[in-house]
């Protein structure tokens, strides 16, 4: 039998237990960086494409890509004060939306 304090957790130098509810929130967070990471990477294989159907330059492409980037990066502190104050599922939500639209957008464009 081990020595515990007064708060349950291991004094004689025995690893912490494993709780079954601290793996849920780390699942969840990898699937979200998953999806938001491969949607930033990707976006690269698709420049000839995009420079095929429509009628943009290598340079408009790029600079739009180049904005966006800017664009994700300057928010990131905004989202963050935001999920602080009104906790991560509202920004979640409207992180979601706006990707979705960023992605689904430009096609209706030229179509």
């Amino acid at each position: 039998m081990s020595k515990r304090d007064n708060t349950g957790s291991s004094t004689v130098g025995e690893p912490p237990s494993h709780s079954p509810n601290l793996w849920l929130p780390i699942i969840l967070a990898s699937i979200i960086l998953m999806v938001t990471m491969g949607i930033r990477q990707t976006v690269g294989l698709f420049v000839h494409p995009i420079i095929e159907t429509t009628a943009m330059s290598i340079a408009e492409v790029s600079m739009a890509l180049a904005i966006g980037q800017l664009m994700w990066g300057a928010f990131q502190p905004l989202f963050g004060a935001w999920a602080d104050k009104k906790g991560a599922f509202p920004v979640l939500v409207v992180g979601a939306v706006l990707i979705a639209m960023g992605l689904c957008g430009p096609p209706l464009l030229f179509h």
